[in-house]
């Protein structure tokens, strides 16, 4: 994982309609790039599917906000036993990658 420069760097895309849910957070661009497109490359990478127009018919996802995103994050299951100060530093620290993943990928 890279870190981000600083908090509030990043753009927060929910795969939540595809077979394996996901939440990726993808850097921001420049504004002749465009983070959704890259949200579902990096959804490809890491999570899988048969390639993006498979991923793209399965259903868009949802753009949250920083907040949204981190209380996903912070009422997640598999982070009961992590601190509030861990998650938010996991979290923050993530880039260009899943910010949560399906447990059934793990």
């Amino acid at each position: 994982m890279k870190l981000l420069d600083e908090i509030g760097d990043a753009t927060y895309f929910e795969f939540y309609q595809q077979e394996y849910y996901a939440l990726i957070a993808v850097k921001k661009l420049k504004k002749h790039e465009y983070s959704f497109s890259k949200s579902f490359k990096l959804y490809l990478e890491y999570v899988g599917g048969e390639s993006l127009l498979e991923i793209q018919k399965e259903g868009m996802p949802k753009q949250l906000s920083e907040q949204d995103a981190l209380i996903r994050c912070l009422m997640t299951e598999g982070n009961k036993d992590n601190t509030v100060s861990e998650i938010k530093k996991s979290f923050y620290e993530a880039v260009n990658c899943p910010v949560l993943i399906d447990a059934g990928l793990l």
